[in-house]
């Protein structure tokens, strides 16, 4: 498309006040033993595969592809983001997941423990999906829980809290879901991102965006 005609970074929407002042924290857990010992097999087939045909061969790609469902569907980040979400009980807080099935068992445990949450994804009627939306945009409820959707043209500023449970490696998805959070809002001082990771490779993605945004935002680092 050419050169690039314009930059606009955090820093920036941070001086013009597009964006509030921002806490970034970045959960690393560990995957089930039976998932960590698939993850490494994948791996090492892939590594393989890519040496045999390159890294843009269609069997490449489908261990790639297989390889980010398995660490996407550790029960460890359905378990760690119910438990951030019990950490914020009097904030809106918005969850992203990679997987229908994740979302709907977060979803049901939210309603189960007497959270008021709704579940939004492109598998749902028209009507249902306008309704969590209107639900949470509304304040009638607190916690909405959306796979694969929401990214952007979503607008509710008054969100405090993000949690992203699974994620692609694509740097526009990040920028769309922190996106998300980061809009101002009357009486909204700051908002939360937490992010749950727990490969090599998703690791060294937030280092390097740790380093970008050294003196803009808050970032910090836990175990789970």
């Amino acid at each position: 498309l050419g050169e690039v005609i314009v930059q606009y970074t955090y820093a920036d929407a941070l001086k013009d006040r597009v964006i509030v002042p921002f806490l970034l924290q970045n959960v690393v857990f560990d995957l089930e033993d039976d998932r960590e010992a698939a993850y490494q097999k994948l791996t090492r087939m892939n590594a393989r595969t890519i040496t045999s045909h390159g890294a843009d061969a269609p069997e490449a790609i489908n261990l790639y592809l297989r390889r980010s469902r398995l660490l996407n569907l550790s029960p460890a980040r359905v378990k760690i983001a119910l438990r951030l979400i019990a950490a914020h009980p009097n904030e809106r807080v918005l969850v992203f997941h990679e997987d229908v099935e994740a979302c709907a068992v977060i979803h049901e445990v939210l309603l189960t423990t007497g959270v008021k949450a709704d579940l939004y994804h492109a598998g749902l009627a028209v009507r249902a999906r306008a309704q969590a939306l209107a639900n949470f945009r509304h304040g009638h409820s607190r916690v909405l829980v959306t796979c694969r959707a929401l990214d952007e043209g979503f607008n509710v500023p008054e969100t405090e809290v993000e949690i992203i449970a699974a994620s692609t490696a694509t740097r526009r998805q990040r920028i769309q879901r922190l996106g998300r959070v980061l809009r101002p809002a009357k009486g909204k001082s700051g908002a939360t991102v937490y992010t749950l990771v727990a490969s090599k490779g998703e690791i060294e993605r937030l280092k390097a965006e740790e380093e970008e945004l050294e003196g803009v935002a808050d970032i910090s680092w836990s175990r789970a």
